[in-house]
């Protein structure tokens, strides 16, 4: 399911347009461009599942984190947070109690705002068992909660 969701939201950001018809994103993977974060002198590379970035504006990562525990989820918000040019996270997570989930995100998100003064989008989609299993409906969840938030 992973990679499935993957590739569509590879294809999803490929297929946004602007109102003349142009790409709205360039869109890639972590794997295939891996992003350089950078610290004083510390270095390391952060391999987001998805990456939209709209041309000369600030990027959002989309993780998929189906099968993660919290500790990896807060991990990657954090990693997210500190990459340059990145004004936001969407984390694609199942199993999970709706109620932690979103409070998870939201202090993680919260506390990493006051700390560093920077302004950051982290949401959430929580896949639960049934739409896990079905590929179509899992991508109806992902499409309208994007069309939502107006990344789409």
């Amino acid at each position: 399911m992973h990679n499935a969701l993957k590739e569509y939201l590879l294809e999803l950001g490929e297929e946004s347009k602007d109102s003349i018809g142009r790409p709205y994103y360039e869109v890639y993977s972590g794997d295939s461009q891996p992003i350089d974060i950078r610290l004083g002198k510390r270095r390391i590379e952060y391999k987001p599942d998805v990456v939209w970035e709209h041309k000369g504006k600030p990027y959002l990562v989309i993780e998929i984190a189906l099968t993660e525990e919290w500790r990896t989820i807060v991990g990657e918000m954090t990693l997210a947070y500190f990459t340059k040019g990145c004004t936001g996270i969407i984390i694609i997570t199942s199993g999970w109690d709706e109620n932690y989930i979103k409070n998870l995100v939201s202090l993680i998100g919260d506390k990493l705002k006051h700390a560093f003064k920077r302004e950051f989008y982290m949401h959430c989609i929580n896949l639960n068992e049934n739409q896990l299993k079905d590929l179509k409906e899992a991508k109806g969840i992902i499409k309208k909660s994007l069309k939502q938030w107006d990344w789409i």
